[in-house]
């Protein structure tokens, strides 16, 4: 009977904290959703929303269809607003948070995770795209190449091998994004080992079952390529015209400044004339790189510093489209300087109740100011910026 209370409360707890970050993700991704631009639109989410009014449309270039599917099928409804597109990104944003708090309590500890995840959530990185209209929200889909990995490990024997189904459907689906292939690559280079062994564990019929449901998902990939050979180019995450040097290094110097002191980017992605991190997050960046690199390392801290690497190549070649991309990877690195630091506090520390609690208390502090900054800069600072007003200037 204990064991069973104890259980119990557990769970509770667990339910308690997803239950506070949901109901955080979701006030902050509908408040003002469409108000807060005047109820005006930028080009990017008009052109997004023409694109999935018919399914003709779709067939023919079927990239970023995740997204796309979701709004045809509420134009099929009847809704042909421009705002559906905002409340579809939206609930991609949603399933992005719950992912992010779902790894980084898996790798650390529920505690770093519920702070985390409270940033996560009030970046203005995180907003601006969540917030929206287009398909830039897939972008977060980079968080499953961690997830999954984890799932199928924790899942019973029993449900592992329909574990396996669903993550490989996920993943093929993950190809109709923008530049996930070169992510999907490095996921299977990164783990060939293991999905080896769970190919090899499948029985023929599993092995041709799954092989032709792997088929049909990306068929209309393939056909919709063979057709027009730029769906490709576009999938590969790639300018239609390929930069110039000296355009690259252009992208490297609005990406540091970006990252740390002036945004040049489109105020699509980020607040201009402010800097995507704050000073508080740009130490713990470097306490979780640091963290990353330092040895005993793990598969996993190899494939985070993978995947920052593509992302950075995308953004660096095709400008702040992928910036998107970016933002959750960096936020696992600040998770992972607040674990980081509060191991090394609470080991000096160790049986010094007061110090634990300054240590703990430092760490929500700095939470909480830095959500509260990002709060002010994309609900205060950014609808009331001139580039912003620029931009968005469509109206139906």
């Amino acid at each position: 009977m204990k064991q069973l209370l104890t259980r119990l409360s557990s769970q509770w707890k667990q339910l308690s904290v997803w239950g506070v970050l949901g109901a955080a993700a979701v006030f902050f991704l509908s408040y003002k959703l469409f108000s807060l631009t005047n109820n005006a639109y930028s080009i990017g989410e008009v052109t997004a929303s023409q694109q999935a009014q018919s399914w003709h449309n779709l067939y023919n270039d079927p990239v970023n269809i995740p997204y796309n599917t979701l709004v045809w099928l509420g134009a099929t409804l009847g809704h042909h607003s421009f705002a559906l597109n905002r409340v579809v990104a939206a609930l991609f944003a949603l399933g992005a948070v719950g992912l992010f708090f779902y790894i980084v309590r898996s790798w650390m500890s529920t505690r770093v995770a519920f702070l985390s995840t409270i940033l996560f959530i009030c970046a203005n990185g995180f907003l601006h795209t969540a917030r929206l209209g287009t398909a830039a929200v897939l972008q977060f889909g980079i968080l499953f190449f961690f997830a999954l990995p984890i799932i199928i490990h924790n899942v019973s024997p029993g449900w592992r091998r329909r574990a396996v189904y669903g993550a490989s459907a996920i993943f093929a689906t993950l190809l109709y994004i923008p530049g996930m292939l070169w992510q999907l690559l490095l996921t299977l280079a990164m783990r060939r080992k293991r999905f080896m062994r769970i190919w090899q564990a499948l029985t023929l019929l599993q092995k041709t079952l799954l092989s032709l449901a792997l088929m049909a998902v990306m068929a209309p990939l393939v056909w919709a390529g063979v057709r027009n050979w730029h769906v490709f180019t576009e999938l590969l995450g790639l300018p239609s015209v390929m930069p110039s040097l000296e355009q690259v290094f252009d992208n490297a110097q609005t990406l540091v400044s970006t990252l740390v002191f002036h945004s040049g980017f489109s105020p699509e992605y980020v607040t201009h004339g402010g800097a995507l991190l704050t000073i508080a997050e740009l130490l713990l960046l470097t306490l979780g790189v640091y963290a990353q690199v330092k040895p005993p390392r793990h598969k996993t801290n190899y494939y985070l510093i993978g995947a920052t690497i593509i992302a950075t190549i995308l953004i660096l070649v095709s400008g702040s489209t992928f910036l998107p991309t970016l933002v959750p990877l960096l936020y696992l690195y600040i998770a992972g300087g607040i674990y980081y630091f509060l191991n090394e506090w609470l080991t000096v520390f160790p049986r010094n109740q007061f110090a634990k609690a300054i240590g703990v208390t430092v760490v929500v502090l700095v939470v909480v100011l830095v959500s509260f900054y990002h709060i002010r800069s994309y609900f205060v600072a950014w609808p009331n910026s001139k580039q912003t007003k620029i931009v968005y200037t469509e109206r139906q």
